[in-house]
């Protein structure tokens, strides 16, 4: 919290808190989707946060993807029930390399993007989806403070490159909820 003196009057000197609220801003990604499934409980908590609004939760295109992707109709189903559950936002992606079609976004780069996405794809082509979410994410556009994914190696992608937005997980997330 900030102090501000302030003299009344009288000469005496008054301190006061000042709380700036910071309004937390985090992106999904697909595998605390899973862990969301089987905390109800917490997904009550982050709706009232979102409510308050303490809390604003994203999601892209790539999520939606991933899980119509799933061949388990019942377990595409309680995936997208839990979406459909959570007051969560759904953005465009700023990034989708040719070829790939994500939402509004079919091949490019937004003037927004500030991750270096070819170092963080680094040749290996099976983390396109995870480069568009932390290109979304950590755009000067967004500058989400957390990206909540439990892929260590996603994490250790994002965070190696010194971004404002920081990839957690589900367990830090959580944490940094108070819960």
């Amino acid at each position: 919290s900030r102090q501000i003196l302030h003299r009344e009057k009288t000469n005496k000197i008054i301190i006061i808190n000042l709380f700036h609220a910071h309004m937390m801003t985090a992106m999904l990604d697909t595998n605390i989707i899973d862990e969301l499934l089987l905390e109800k409980e917490f997904c009550n908590m982050l709706n009232s946060l979102s409510t308050k609004g303490e809390l604003r939760l994203f999601i892209t295109g790539v999520l939606k993807n991933q899980i119509c992707q799933i061949p388990d109709i019942n377990r595409k189903d309680e995936l997208t029930q839990v979406l459909e559950n959570l007051k969560i936002e759904y953005i465009p992606v700023e990034f989708a390399p040719y070829g790939y079609a994500y939402g509004e976004c079919y091949g490019g780069l937004s003037p927004d993007v500030t991750l270096d996405h070819k170092k963080f794809i680094g040749g290996n082509y099976k983390e396109i989806e995870d480069a568009m979410i932390a290109a979304t994410a950590s755009s000067d556009k967004y500058r989400f403070d957390y990206i909540v994914t439990n892929d260590k190696n996603f994490r250790k992608r994002l965070n190696s490159q010194k971004m404002i937005t920081k990839a957690i997980t589900f367990i830090e997330f959580k944490k940094k909820l108070g819960n």
